[in-house]
């Protein structure tokens, strides 16, 4: 995806996210949230789209399969996956330290 590097650095994960989904979807039209919400397993389709507009909090649980949706190269993928964590994961101490590596 292009410039994909430069919209991770540039802004928080959630608006990234919000971002790649929208530039994915311009690419390929099948692309919409009832596709990624089955594709990862989502009953909900509104869910996916409140969570990407910050409305509800996206589980953990789907960030990397989302993130995997998105094709990124693996370093990409990872620093997102991670800014995301990082936003909205309930984690301890070490994980922090862990994810900011």
């Amino acid at each position: 995806m292009t410039n994909s590097a430069s919209i991770i650095l540039s802004d928080s994960g959630l608006s990234s996210l919000r971002t790649l989904v929208a530039i994915r979807r311009l690419v390929d039209h099948k692309f919409s949230f009832s596709y990624i919400s089955k594709k990862i397993g989502i009953k909900s389709r509104s869910y996916l789209s409140e969570s990407l507009k910050g409305k509800k909090k996206l589980n953990e649980k789907y960030i990397g399969p989302i993130v995997d949706l998105l094709e990124l190269i693996p370093g990409e993928s990872e620093l997102l996956k991670n800014k995301l964590l990082l936003e909205i994961g309930d984690l301890g101490p070490s994980d922090v330290v862990r994810l900011r590596k």
